[in-house]
């Protein structure tokens, strides 16, 4: 059956087709005529090979935005998850929650930027500087490589029975723990301005055993620093980490510690 379009309609069909390639191809694409080939986090992660690694094919990371500088404590950075981890991109904008909220799904084009370490944990940004093994994405490249398809569901944190059961697939993802209490209940987050280790400790191998302590790091600078810890059993939700041999967590809003 063949459907005829009187001329007055064919100007309209002509623009519903440009719009719906438009909506096809926002989320996706090629660079510089190339087919980009998607890969998981961890996959890109993977790349990294314990020294700076530049990255010089088409890929591309899908995934959503868990982690944002909404109340100052992760600066330039922003953290996005996937099925399989999580990992931090360092950017040059210091008000990345004005472009991001949580939840905001995000096709970000890999080529050309670098994938580097950071007290042993990996994350991407710019070439090598100052001493460090990559530096801030530049604002408008970021915005030139990375596609933001709207916001949908607010991410979920993965749930933990133990400080124990933290792991390598667990780095740069939104994750919960309950039952646990803060050595120094009472006190605040972080003093003033300067980088703070709190210590949570888990309910079933007793206070201060080593296997189920847990550093809280905080930078001081963010604006619930003077937050008072709980006293007693709480439950946290952060975004996990690791420096150098040890676990840690960044709690990024003041809404993230829930007394018991």
């Amino acid at each position: 059956m063949r459907i005829f379009v009187n001329s007055r309609d064919r100007g309209l069909v002509r623009v519903l087709l440009v719009a719906a390639m438009v909506s096809l191809t926002a989320c996706g694409g090629t660079e510089g005529g190339e087919s980009v080939r998607t890969v998981s986090i961890r996959t890109l992660k993977s790349l990294y090979a314990g020294y700076p690694v530049r990255i010089t094919e088409p890929l591309e990371v899908r995934g959503v935005v868990v982690g944002t500088d909404r109340y100052g404590e992760q600066s330039g950075q922003l953290v996005v998850q996937d099925h399989t981890g999580g990992i931090t991109f360092s950017i040059d904008n210091r008000n990345l929650h004005e472009t991001y909220s949580l939840g905001d799904s995000l096709h970000i084009g890999c080529v050309g930027l670098t994938l580097g370490g950071y007290g042993k944990a990996v994350r991407v940004g710019g070439e090598p500087a100052d001493g460090y093994e990559t530096s801030p994405i530049e604002w408008a490249h970021w915005c030139e490589i990375t596609t933001d398809c709207g916001v949908g569901q607010e991410p979920k944190p993965h749930v933990l029975n133990y400080i124990g059961d933290l792991g390598p697939h667990h780095i740069g993802t939104l994750v919960r723990l309950s039952g646990v209490r803060f050595v120094e209940g009472g006190e605040p987050l972080a003093e003033e301005g300067v980088a703070t280790t709190r210590h949570l400790v888990g309910p079933s191998e007793g206070v201060g055993s080593l296997a189920d302590t847990l550093e809280v790091r905080a930078s001081g600078r963010s604006d619930f620093h003077s937050l008072l810890l709980p006293v007693g059993e709480c439950s946290v939700v952060g975004i996990a980490g690791y420096f150098h041999d040890a676990y840690q967590l960044v709690i990024v809003s003041p809404d993230d510690i829930f007394p018991e």
